[in-house]
């Protein structure tokens, strides 16, 4: 396989990079990549593209993401999770009042960008400039929440879990405050969890430990990279002297018409049609001249 997916269970602590750095140990030579970074304090699926699969992570990257997330009321900090400082307190709402405010965060809406997040703003993340204690201009983005559901709720605890399921992009730190302050109280995300992105579940994922023991027995658990194209794609299967034709920069006559397809030579992926702002193009992904 020239390249592939490994789906990992992220315990809290490491980030994301230090995870893709050991996974780098895994695959000496190959690009490895993650398709979407969790925060060192959240849990869950962290999807790592290894080799030619690097070259598909835009469709990780832009597919719809879900959690559980727990919101602690009382104090919002300044991170909007519980690695940050305290910023603000309030009384816990009722939950009750909970319930009333979050239709108000269904379908699409607008997100202030964290200042403790990976966005850039002037070539440098916006969490660098937050720990220097630098204000940047305030910055939103839209984002599409499909479901906010509130799945229990503790007054004694002062806190309630949530399911959500959102778009790419959506900053559950920031709903979680968003939500405590339309509450008329103040909160911030004391743990979380993602179970899935795009169609890949937690279910399928290995913690890293058993990803070692796996790879020292050669039989580390890569996906196939089509596995991250759009599900209803065309499969197609090239015969070699249609493989050089593409190689050599000519469209095979089997291929007239075709928008958007997953060729394969001998049972690989080799290269993608889509469609994009530009038309059709060819993304390469492996295999050998034919």
């Amino acid at each position: 396989m020239k390249g592939g997916l490994l789906l990992l269970f992220k315990a809290p602590g490491p980030t994301s990079h230090d995870l893709v750095e050991r996974a780098r140990r895994l695959f000496p030579g190959q690009k490895v990549g993650h398709g979407g970074t969790l925060d060192p304090a959240a849990a869950g699926l962290l999807v790592l593209l290894v080799g030619s699969a690097t070259r598909l992570s835009r469709y990780l990257l832009e597919a719809d993401k879900a959690y559980l997330f727990e919101v602690a009321f009382g104090v919002e900090t300044d991170t909007g999770d519980q690695e940050g400082e305290a910023a603000r307190s309030s009384a816990p709402p009722s939950a009750e009042r909970v319930r009333e405010v979050l239709p108000a965060f269904h379908g699409a809406i607008s997100q202030r960008i964290p200042s403790y997040s990976a966005v850039k703003r002037k070539g440098r993340p916006r969490y660098q400039w937050a720990r220097q204690g630098k204000e940047l201009p305030l910055e939103e983005r839209r984002v599409t929440v499909h479901r906010l559901e509130m799945v229990r709720f503790s007054q004694e605890e002062a806190a309630a879990t949530f399911y959500l399921e959102a778009s790419h992009g959506t900053y559950v730190r920031q709903l979680a405050v968003d939500l405590a302050r339309a509450a008329g109280s103040a909160g911030h995300v004391s743990a979380l969890l993602r179970s899935r992105v795009g169609s890949f579940t937690l279910e399928e994922a290995y913690p890293w430990e058993d990803v070692v023991t796996l790879a020292g027995e050669g039989r580390l658990p890569l996906l196939q990279p089509e596995r991250l194209l759009p599900s209803g794609w065309p499969h197609l299967a090239l015969s070699p002297p249609e493989k050089r034709e593409l190689r050599q920069g000519a469209w095979p006559r089997s291929l007239k018409g075709i928008s958007e397809a997953a060729l394969f030579s001998e049972g690989e992926l080799v290269a993608v049609v889509e469609t994009g702002g530009k038309g059709r193009r060819l993304l390469w992904l492996g295999g050998e001249e034919g």
